[in-house]
């Protein structure tokens, strides 16, 4: 399980995940990002359920470019199975062990 993921201090990582969007990428190469990532926005609080993308598969990085903490779920209805959270602006490595069915912005 993973718990909120951030930078350390001093190393930015610099993404292409656009204002008010979090996105997260399937891969991570020498501590950067790689492959094709999921974008999802959210201009107010709310979830966004039953997730299709292909880098919600055990994603292995993620960059919260929103101003809400975003809770991500197993389960696709954000009922059950807190997975872990990204407060916002905050970016970084995921454990990559399991599958996001639902995100919730708080």
């Amino acid at each position: 399980m993973t718990s909120s993921s951030s930078t350390a201090a001093g190393a930015e990582i610099l993404t292409d995940c656009p204002d008010q969007l979090i996105c997260f990428w399937p891969s991570v190469a020498k501590g950067s990002p790689t492959g094709s990532p999921c974008r999802f926005g959210r201009s107010q609080v709310g979830d966004i359920p039953n997730i299709k993308c292909a880098a919600m598969n055990r994603p292995k990085y993620v960059h919260n470019n929103t101003r809400f903490r975003v809770h991500y779920y197993k389960s696709h209805n954000c009922g059950s199975g807190r997975i872990g959270s990204t407060s916002a602006r905050s970016q970084g490595t995921l454990a990559g062990t399991y599958v996001i069915g639902c995100l919730r912005f708080r």
